[in-house]
């Protein structure tokens, strides 16, 4: 009875843990990049089943020859609504989305990478944390507005922008292909001795 319950558990782990599906084309292109700051940034998109964003990944690379300290909360997303949102980042326990965020010293000449989210799209639903997506269509922009610090100039701000170039829809096989497999392990798991 107990190994029967135990492949049940597994298989209701391993169909909750969703379909990874890749997405087509290259989804931003970069729209504005500030020249004359001490900082480099890129990013890197995740997009939902249905093509929707879903993760931002920066790479910010401190090109000076001082620290750079990003402030956090001074910092910002602004979606292609126009909407301006706080940013939260890797680190930060969701139930604490509220509070001041340490800020982020980047060494000279070093670099850090860090995931960021619109603080205002992680809701407490049903005992669980969810994070919601944001809804993107080909021609729309995304910004990031990211504040920092350096001992020689003080506090600075600049904008990035990327243009939606391709939104990367699933491609339905994909899909049919991700349940089939999950299924059938799922079927194999609950069928073995």
């Amino acid at each position: 009875m107990l190994g029967i319950l135990l492949r049940v558990l597994v298989l209701v782990v391993f169909l909750g843990s969703g379909v990874s599906v890749p997405t087509v084309g290259t989804p931003f292109t970069p729209d504005r990049v500030p020249t004359d700051v001490p900082i480099i940034v890129e990013a890197t998109f995740r997009f939902d089943i249905v093509g929707d964003l879903s993760g931002i990944s920066l790479s910010i690379q401190n090109e000076s020859d001082d620290t750079v300290t990003i402030l956090w909360d001074e910092s910002s997303v602004v979606d292609p609504s126009g909407l301006s949102q706080r940013v939260i980042h890797t680190g930060v326990r969701f139930i604490d989305k509220a509070q001041p965020q340490a800020p982020t010293p980047i060494p000279p000449n070093s670099r850090v990478e860090v995931g960021i989210w619109p603080a205002e799209r992680f809701w407490y639903i049903l005992n669980e944390w969810v994070q919601l997506s944001i809804p993107v269509e080909v021609g729309e922009s995304l910004r990031i507005n990211l504040t920092w610090r350096t001992p020689a100039v003080g506090q600075q701000s600049a904008i990035w922008s990327w243009q939606a170039t391709d939104v990367g829809r699933a491609s339905l096989l994909w899909v049919w292909l991700g349940v089939g497999v999950l299924v059938g392990l799922g079927l194999l798991i609950l069928l073995l001795p």
